[in-house]
């Protein structure tokens, strides 16, 4: 099954400088949105390994926690394939 690939919704305004000053209380969160805007579209192991992370279940655990939150509260969503 292939893994979904994420976009972020807002590119300008309000909301990417909202993320990003959360860096602090959010690292996870912050960081796999600050990948999306930098690279475009990718799946949470897409952004895992980009990181140089690719086999620590715990931080995997908590990076892919952090992509669903985001696509809950409606900041990233599913890319339309190509």
């Amino acid at each position: 099954m292939a893994e979904v690939r994420y976009e972020i919704v807002e590119k300008t305004g309000e909301t990417p400088d909202k993320i990003l000053s959360s860096l602090v209380r959010n690292p996870t969160e912050s960081v796999a949105y600050l990948c999306l805007m930098t690279r475009g579209p990718m799946t949470a192991s897409e952004m895992l390994e980009s990181l140089g992370y690719y086999s620590d279940t715990w931080f995997t655990d908590q990076f892919n926690d952090a992509v669903n939150l985001l696509a809950d509260r409606g900041l990233i969503r599913r890319a339309i394939d190509d």
